[in-house]
């Protein structure tokens, strides 16, 4: 767990310390209410994948993915981040590495959404800093992830941690368009 200080409601200006935890199978239902909420508020809903309930709980059953909350003061769920290491959307992501990464430990960086009246808190690269701590110290190596290439919120959280354009793609069942974006650790 750990504290976020000086978070602001963007709605409210309320500013508060949140909470940043890994959730369990019990939070599924919060998790979708919140990626509801998020896919609502979109223009285009192409920027944004939505998890179906059977794909968080697939997530959930590999224990060594890591699926992170962020709670406000009241205990409510006000971002979410998924990091794969197995599971459907790594392994159809898998086949775009070249060779050289094919023996790499790894994680998909699987997706993350933040309620829209806590965005420009830069909530996602906190989750993004600490799931590549987090993993980092499991000995994971690479990680990749998948931006849709008009997002530009998301792109510069990943770019400004490192991660580079690597690939363009035309990926999932639906055909959506996206940058696949990689960092290496030494």
């Amino acid at each position: 767990m750990l504290k976020l200080p000086f978070i602001k409601n963007q709605h409210t200006l309320r500013t508060q310390t949140v909470l940043l935890r890994k959730v369990d199978i019990h939070t599924v239902d919060e998790i979708l209410q919140l990626q509801e909420k998020v896919v609502s508020s979109l223009t285009d809903s192409d920027l944004f994948v939505p998890f179906e309930r059977k794909d968080l709980l697939a997530l959930f059953a590999c224990e060594d993915n890591l699926l992170l909350g962020v709670f406000d003061e009241d205990g409510e769920l006000i971002a979410f981040r998924a990091a794969s290491v197995c599971g459907d959307d790594f392994d159809e992501v898998l086949p775009y590495l070249d060779e050289q990464y094919h023996a790499v430990p790894k994680m998909l960086l699987a997706g993350a959404f933040v309620d829209p009246a806590y965005r420009s808190n830069r909530l996602q690269r906190k989750m993004i800093e600490y799931t590549l701590t987090w993993a980092y110290a499991r000995g994971i190596k690479l990680f990749f992830t998948l931006i849709h290439p008009d997002n530009a919120a998301s792109l510069k959280s990943v770019t400004s941690l490192g991660f580079e354009p690597y690939r363009h793609l035309i990926i999932y069942t639906h055909n959506h368009d996206r940058l696949l974006l990689v960092k290496m650790f030494p």
